[in-house]
Order: structure tokens, then C-alpha cells, then sequence
């Protein structure tokens, strides 16, 4: 249980943060945030809200909540998990290697009503290698519910004030699906109150006074519902339409990726909500059995870089045979080189790379390959040799376009990031992608 709890605590929509979490943009249907009322009157007590909590444990919910003065909800069911405050979610699809699993979750984000699939979630094993996420109660915290453990006896009747409970493991249960698990763990939450909702549960974490927040007033408010039946019909269609391939890429397809011998050029864009601002960077990289060569224009400046391969030893020691050397020209004018501290031809690709990226691209349309591993980092770091913006994005989606059976195209789309408008109220939705062509290399490359 604490393993899977560990687990839980990494998600990137269930909120690591604490009260005041990061803002992200929202693409959404106004028909997602309606809930209809029960026609049925049920009598609210400590055995309905035992058994609507033991209900939702075992089958599909809906939660809605404000957030940054914004109403949002989050979906899970038997296939998906979607957070509407970041327009992202992880999906159960049909594994891409069946010596995984069977099924793998992959990440997803859902903007203008289109869902853009991206890759597998991942986590470590018991030998301590990173491995496939297979099952999608990994992703949800009330698959911690212990029906023998979080009985009617743990729940306090308080009158108009509604019903409640200081149990720390349930606080800590409900603040998880809530998002807020990581401030629960910190003492954020006293109580969990539960009221009775024309649409649902209610449910208030009572935010304890010693707890430093900027949430405006004391409780987090949350209706739980849909209980048996959410779901989301742009997802739900998504799943029907999906079906993974076994057409995969042959090395003659990518040697321009995985060859001994590399040129592409490639351009940065910056998106503000599907729009490109400024100027794209551009990049030119060349790789051959012995060197390195990157060229960056960004904002007009131009950075250049060379790494060669040590051909003997230095005779002062700085690097051996083989060694992948860097050179730059100090303030006397004198040329210094110095190794990176790995071999050239580790360098260029990790022992892994051809490999993954055989395996792990698998054609979703006509002359497109879209890659579903978790190396995708990795893969675009070797080839590209750089990163945009601040140089800590993070990999989206990787997708290679064929032409005449040659990858021609190779297309980066990194995470979403979301703030909001000096108006504090326009949500900015920001990422960046990455737009490569590659080319045959015909000559040794030149410093």
C-alpha cells in the first residue's frame, strides 16, 4: 500500500503541490461540468456516505471543485483518468510491447475537444527498473479504499453543520482524489466534512489554522458524483477509434536517426494557446564517426559547439583514446580541450537508442509513426543535442513522418505549461514544439 501510495504521490495532474498549485489552461465542453440531480430523495447519513464512498472505490466518478476561481472536475473510470485543471489525463490503451503488459497507460491531454495522445507513464519495480505503468488503479487514490478499514464509526454527526471525520487516513484518502494529497500529508486539513448535494456527495477538507495557505476562506469544497457513469464522449470516441499497430520502423526506415552519420535541421517554436510567438530558433546538427557539430540561432545570436573523438591519448593525461572531447578557445587565445567524461561513441547514442527507437514507434497513420515508450527525453536530447526554453522542458509526444520509406520529419511537442494573463483571469496555455527535417549526410563534417 505505501509503495502504491509513492506511486500516486509522482502523478502530474493529482497535485503535488500544496494549497496554491501551479495555474494550467483548461480546454473543455460547458456540458462536462454539468451533473444531474438524483430523481431519487436518499436519506443522508453515516451509512449513505459510507456506502456512496464504497460505491465510488469500485467504480467510475466524477469530482468537481473550484480551483483558481475556476469550476473544474476530474473523470476516472475503468479507461481514463482526465484532470480538466490540466487538460491532461492517462489512458489505458493496448500495450505497445507485450513483454510489458498487456495494456500500458499513456498520457494524454485533451485540447479542443481532440484528444493528443503522448507516452507511457512509467515507474520502478521491485528490481529497481523503470518499467510500464499496466494498471489504471495506479492513478487513483481511491484504489486505497479499505471498506473493512473506513467504516460508519469513523464518522462524527455534527448536527447542521453536517457529518465529519479527523480520521488522518481518510483526510488523507479524500484530499489524494481531491489533488491536495501533498498538503494533507503536511497537516494541511483538520476535518473532512461531508454535506448532503442535490448533485452528489459534498465534501469540505477543513483547512487546519496552524496551515499557511492562499486559499480564500478555510475549506476546499468538492462534489462527488456520476458515480457508475462518468465519462467523457470526446475520450470515449478516442477509445473506439484506437487500435495499436503491430507496423513498426525498420532500421532503412530511420538510419538518418540511428546511422552512423546524421544532419538535420530543425526549428523551435514558442506556442502561446495553439498560436506561435516570435521568432523560431533554429538548429543545425551533423554527426559522423567523429564529430559532433551543433549550430543554434536564437534571437539573432548564434552559438556554435564541436565534440570530436580523441583519435590517440593526450599526453597530459585529459582524456584517452576514444573519449568524446570538447574545445573552446580560452582568454589567451589558446585552444583547451578537455573530455566529457564518456566515449565518443556513447556519446553520440545511448546503448539503447537504436533499439528504442525500432521498437517503440508504431505507425498511427499513413507514413507516421508515433513513439509510446518513456524514453522520449532521451531520444530527442541525442539527436537535437539541445533543449528550448529554459532548458528543462520535458518531452511530450514524438512523431516521424516517411517519405519514399526515409524518415523525413520528426516532430517534438514538450509539456504544457499554463498561467494566466495579467488580467489574473485569461488562462495562457504555453508549450513548445519542435519541427526537425533530416537529410542524408554526404560529407565528413567539418568543424
Amino acid at each position: 500500500m505505501k509503495k502504491r501510495l509513492l506511486f500516486l504521490l509522482c502523478l502530474l495532474m493529482v497535485s503535488c503541490n500544496n494549497i496554491n498549485p501551479s495555474s494550467s489552461s483548461i480546454s473543455e465542453s460547458s456540458s462536462f461540468l454539468s451533473s444531474e440531480s438524483s430523481s431519487q430523495e436518499v436519506v443522508f447519513n453515516k451509512e449513505y456516505i459510507i456506502s456512496t464512498l464504497n460505491s465510488a472505490a469500485k467504480n467510475s466518478y466524477k469530482v468537481n471543485y473550484i480551483k483558481d476561481n475556476r469550476e473544474v472536475f476530474d473523470v476516472f473510470n475503468e479507461d481514463y483518468l482526465y484532470v480538466s485543471y490540466s487538460s491532461k489525463g492517462y489512458i489505458k490503451l493496448d500495450s505497445y510491447d507485450k513483454s510489458f503488459s498487456d495494456t500500458i497507460l499513456y498520457n494524454f491531454y485533451l485540447v479542443n475537444d481532440k484528444v493528443e495522445i503522448g507516452t507511457c507513464l512509467t515507474t520502478t519495480n521491485s528490481s529497481n527498473k523503470i518499467v510500464p505503468v499496466s494498471s489504471i488503479d495506479s492513478v487513483n487514490y481511491f484504489s486505497l479504499w479499505d471498506e473493512n478499514k473506513f467504516t460508519e464509526d469513523l464518522l462524527i454527526n455534527a448536527g447542521e453543520l453536517g457529518i465529519y471525520s479527523e480520521n488522518k487516513d481518510l483526510i488523507d484518502l479524500l484530499a489524494g482524489v481531491l489533488g491536495y494529497y501533498s498538503a494533507s500529508s503536511q497537516g494541511a486539513f483538520e476535518k473532512v466534512f461531508f454535506l448532503k448535494n442535490d448533485n452528489g456527495l459534498g465534501i469540505e477538507l477543513e483547512i487546519s489554522s496552524s496551515y499557511v495557505s492562499n486559499v480564500e476562506g478555510d475549506k476546499i469544497k468538492a462534489t462527488l458524483s456520476d458515480i457508475g457513469n462518468a465519462h467523457i464522449k470526446q475520450i470515449d470516441d478516442y477509445l473506439l477509434e484506437f487500435n495499436m499497430s503491430e507496423d513498426k520502423l525498420t532500421f532503412d526506415n530511420v538510419e538518418r536517426i540511428v546511422g552512423n552519420n546524421i544532419h538535420l535541421k530543425a526549428k523551435y517554436s514558442y506556442l502561446e494557446n495553439e498560436q506561435v510567438k516570435g521568432n523560431p530558433s533554429e538548429l543545425e546538427v551533423k554527426i559522423d564517426g567523429s564529430h559532433i557539430y551543433t549550430t543554434l540561432i536564437e534571437n539573432g545570436n548564434i552559438h556554435s559547439n564541436i565534440i570530436e573523438k580523441a583519435l590517440e591519448y593526450d599526453v597530459n593525461g585529459k582524456y584517452a583514446q576514444g573519449d568524446s572531447i570538447s574545445s573552446f578557445v580560452d582568454g589567451l587565445n589558446n585552444v583547451v580541450s578537455y573530455s566529457n567524461g564518456v566515449k565518443f561513441d556513447d556519446y553520440i547514442f545511448p546503448s539503447y537508442y537504436k533499439n528504442e527507437v525500432l521498437n517503440a514507434f508504431v505507425k498511427i497513420e499513413d507514413n507516421k509513426y508515433h513513439y509510446f515508450g518513456y524514453r522520449q527525453n532521451e531520444i530527442a536530447s541525442a539527436l537535437l543535442r539541445s533543449s528550448p526554453g529554459t532548458g528543462n522542458e520535458r518531452v511530450f509526444s514524438l512523431d516521424i513522418e516517411l517519405k519514399d520509406g526515409k524518415a523525413h520529419k520528426m516532430y517534438v511537442t514538450y509539456d504544457r505549461n499554463g498561467r494566466y494573463a495579467s488580467d489574473g483571469i485569461t488562462p495562457i496555455f504555453s508549450y513548445y514544439k519542435c519541427e526537425i527535417e533530416l537529410f542524408d549526410l554526404t560529407s565528413q563534417v567539418e568543424g
